[in-house]
């Protein structure tokens, strides 16, 4: 057994809207060094394509048959196939593009620059 498995790196409660995107996870990407769950949420929109709705998750391992994917999970778009952080929002390439954080109410609860409030 591998001493690191996707499932135990894993994004839990992921939801995928037209509206918005949003899952609890670990970052994927360099922006931090504090590898623990944060839950985020941002636009259903490709801020590179200028495209709404077509954000969706993907989780694999980095061999094997999703060889190249990320076992932590990312953000990516149906279209174009970029890809992003879950948490930061930061795509996974030399362009530097985030997601847009999301604004509004959740289930009734207040959402902030992307998290919960």
């Amino acid at each position: 057994m591998p001493a690191v498995s996707a499932g135990s790196v894993g994004a839990k409660h992921v939801v995928v809207t037209p509206k918005y995107v949003m899952a609890t996870a670990k970052h994927s990407c360099s922006i931090s060094s504090d590898y623990k769950y944060h839950t985020r949420v941002f636009y259903n929109y490709n801020p590179q394509k200028h495209a709404w709705g077509t954000l969706k998750f993907e989780q694999g391992t980095y061999y094997g048959r999703n060889q190249g994917t990320s076992p932590e999970g990312l953000w990516y778009d149906k279209k174009t196939d970029m890809d992003w952080c879950l948490v930061h929002g930061k795509s996974h390439d030399h362009r530097n593009v985030y997601l847009i954080p999301y604004n509004g109410n959740i289930h009734g609860k207040k959402v902030v620059n992307g998290y919960f409030v």
